[in-house]
């Protein structure tokens, strides 16, 4: 089966921010044995910044950032091609980030003003009508109005087993859990865990244990490991680390994507301003995270990053130089090591991947 890559872009500016805005929707790539990317489709849409993969990856779903609409495609797994189905409301008027469960039946969307709910998923991948919405509760941060004027979740992930909802807000400097009770179409409060004032918790990635998940922290750049009990739903911090070195100086750094490998070895963390990813060890015995490598993206503003299925390679996503840099990880470290490998494609923020990688480079383990 062919190896695809999506890759979700901005169409329209921000009046608030300079976001490169000039792509037309989701880019789709054929990635051939070689490694080369082949663009095969633009599914033109508004702003597709979030994409997520649906019920065995026959469907994609993306939010329409600047609307308050997300949007379902059917994909055929021989072409890659996408074919829309439908667009949904939700009840907030700028749809920022969503989710899809595990079980490929809901999709859970948040706007830029808290506002949070649920939207199902039929048997043939089409969204129906929102419910649940309301507005996630607290007191905005200290920081001026662009930056937490109110509530503003920018992650919204299922725990693993997908009975709970985790909420990164960094509006409100805090990290919110909820469980969706499906018969009275309510989500119910689980815990409103507090960040320090200020940090703007931004995303949240799970340890494959089920016991640990990492916060990074956007204006304080750093991340924050947590227990976590898949029982209840609840958070427990217990370490905090810089996602950036303790000697860097240079010009202001924003953290944005955070991920945990899926062999659970290493941590990853991207950093806007020293344009780096940052490569953290990750302790099996008590989840407590080391720096080893900081890796420049070889661009500006690296906004998203991913690591394909087979966690052969890493993928950074320069938003501000319109380029895809490709590292292969070292089996043995995690640390990263570019190949040489550049897409250039319009904008990227988000990549998703259809299948692992061939490996085109021969690996640290021969």
């Amino acid at each position: 089966m062919p190896v695809y890559a999506y890759v979700g872009t901005y169409t329209t500016e921000n009046y608030k921010n300079n976001r490169n805005a000039h792509g037309k929707g989701i880019y789709v790539f054929r990635i051939e044995e070689n490694g080369t990317w082949i663009q095969v489709q633009i599914a033109e849409g508004l702003n597709p910044a979030v994409l997520a993969f649906g019920r065995n990856m026959d469907y994609l779903y993306c939010v329409n950032t600047n609307s308050g609409n997300c949007s379902a495609y059917q994909r055929d797994k021989q072409t890659g091609l996408l074919t829309y189905l439908n667009s949904e409301k939700t009840p907030g008027e700028n749809v920022m980030v969503m989710s899809v469960s595990p079980s490929g039946d809901c999709l859970i969307s948040a706007d830029k003003s808290g506002l949070v709910a649920c939207l199902p998923i039929g048997e043939d991948g089409k969204l129906k009508k929102e419910f649940g919405g309301f507005t996630l509760p607290g007191q905005k941060g200290p920081l001026n109005e662009k930056i937490q004027p109110h509530s503003r979740p920018h992650h919204v992930p299922f725990s693993p087993d997908g009975r709970y909802i985790l909420i990164a807000d960094k509006g409100l400097d805090l990290v919110h859990s909820y469980r969706i009770n499906f018969e009275t179409k309510h989500f119910e409060e689980i815990q409103h865990l507090p960040f320090r004032p200020a940090s703007c918790p931004r995303h949240i990635s799970f340890h494959p244990n089920g016991h640990f998940a990492y916060v990074n922290t956007e204006y304080t750049s750093t991340v924050v490991a947590c227990h976590y009990n898949p029982e209840n739903g609840t958070l427990a911090p217990f370490q905090i680390v810089p996602s950036i070195p303790d000697d860097y100086v240079e010009i202001k750094n924003t953290s944005s994507e955070i991920m945990v490998g899926n062999r659970g070895k290493n941590l990853y963390v991207s950093n806007r301003g020293m344009n780096s990813i940052g490569v953290f060890s990750v302790n099996q015995e008590d989840g407590r995270l080391s720096p080893i490598q900081w890796a420049s993206t070889k661009g500006v503003k690296p906004r998203f990053f991913t690591i394909e299925p087979g966690e052969k390679y890493l993928y950074a996503c320069n938003q501000m130089s319109d380029t895809i840099v490709e590292f292969e990880i070292d089996l043995l470290t995690g640390c990263l090591t570019q190949t040489g490998n550049v897409i250039e494609t319009p904008v990227p923020v988000w990549i998703l991947f259809s299948g692992s990688v061939p490996c085109h480079k021969q690996s640290t383990l021969g």
